[in-house]
């Protein structure tokens, strides 16, 4: 449903299975201009946390602005990969789970207070971090793009109705979108959703076939063992 650096790989696999892959980026990312306050928060900041690929991504054009003895951190391993090539430094993020408030209780910012930080965003993205972050710190989030939804890339024709039709979604507008627009489609197929993790999961979610959570989503062997047990077979 969104970029992920496996697609190949996976589609790949898949093809030995008699699988069909179909990959629709229904969300576009349209980057945002930083203005000079923006760049002066960055050059001055302590910690930079980085809340998704994308915003890692976009930084690289202000890269000079960022103060490469400040600290690093990012919610996942997938978003942390981009920080580490731009950058050159290490940066950290929570050891099994990723997220944002798994990142919020990890040891990197366990008491941290009186620091500057910087967290790196799409507009509409999660503020968690912001809000609790701000109470005993100087936090400032920069938003360096917005989604804009390309609604007529998945049509009633990519769902097949003997078929079990697995769908991995990245992005909560994007579950959202195809829940409101497909939802009695959804409701009578057999229609499984993959999510990254457990905050995607709501009453509304109950109208798939099943839902299930592969947490490290640049590995490729996370999914294929997912999709190898649902058809009963092993690589």
């Amino acid at each position: 449903m969104s970029e992920i650096a496996i697609v190949s790989k996976l589609q790949s696999n898949l093809k030995e299975f008699g699988d069909l892959f179909v990959d629709r980026h229904i969300l576009e990312i349209e980057e945002k201009s930083l203005e000079t306050d923006n760049l002066s928060d960055i050059s001055t900041g302590n910690i930079y946390i980085f809340q998704s690929k994308n915003a890692a991504m976009l930084c690289k054009k202000y890269k000079e602005s960022f103060n490469r003895n400040s600290d690093y951190l990012a919610v996942g391993a997938y978003t942390a990969s981009p920080v580490e090539e731009i950058f050159n430094v290490k940066c950290r993020y929570p050891d099994n789970k990723y997220s944002s408030a798994d990142l919020l209780k990890s040891k990197y910012l366990k008491d941290v207070e009186g620091k500057k930080i910087i967290i790196l965003k799409g507009e509409n993205g999660l503020s968690i971090l912001h809000e609790n972050l701000r109470e005993k710190n100087d936090s400032n989030e920069i938003l360096l793009y917005k989604r804009k939804m390309n609604k007529y890339l998945l049509m009633d024709e990519d769902f097949k109705d003997k078929n079990i039709n697995i769908v991995i979604c990245m992005s909560n507008s994007v579950l959202n979108f195809l829940i409101e627009n497909f939802h009695n489609l959804i409701s009578n197929l057999k229609v499984v959703l993959v999510v990254p993790n457990k905050r995607f999961l709501s009453g509304k979610t109950n109208v798939f076939y099943q839902t299930h959570i592969v947490e490290k989503i640049d590995n490729e062997e996370e999914y294929l063992n997912l999709f190898h047990k649902m058809r009963g077979t092993r690589k």
